[in-house]
Parts: structure tokens; sequence; C-alpha cells
């Protein structure tokens, strides 16, 4: 996954699939799945033209 925009980016994510098989077959149709999926990004760098973090402006 690709984040657009300004500023470095500490990025992680984590999937969990219930009744699916390591390797799925396309066009094989699969029931009573379930798919999790958490994502989770924060901004590791300052953004130009703003003041430091806990700083105004």
């Amino acid at each position: 996954m690709t984040f657009s925009g300004t500023g470095e980016r500490d990025s992680v994510s984590r999937s969990r699939r219930v009744n699916l098989p390591d390797s799925v077959v396309a066009g094989h149709e699969y029931r009573d799945i379930e798919v999790i999926y958490r994502l989770a990004t924060r901004l590791t760098d300052e953004l130009p033209g703003r003041p430091p973090s806990g700083q105004r402006a």
C-alpha cells in the first residue's frame, strides 16, 4: 500500500483470514470466510513549512 502526500511515514499492517487456505485458487468460490485487515500509519518527519511538534507558529 502506498500513501501520497508529503512527509515520511511509518506504517504497519496485519491481516487475519478465517476459513481460507494459505493459497487460494482463482475462480473458486469460497463461502463463510472472514478477512480482518488492520492498518496503522504515522508521520515520522515534520512537514515542510510547519513548526516541530509541540511548538506553536
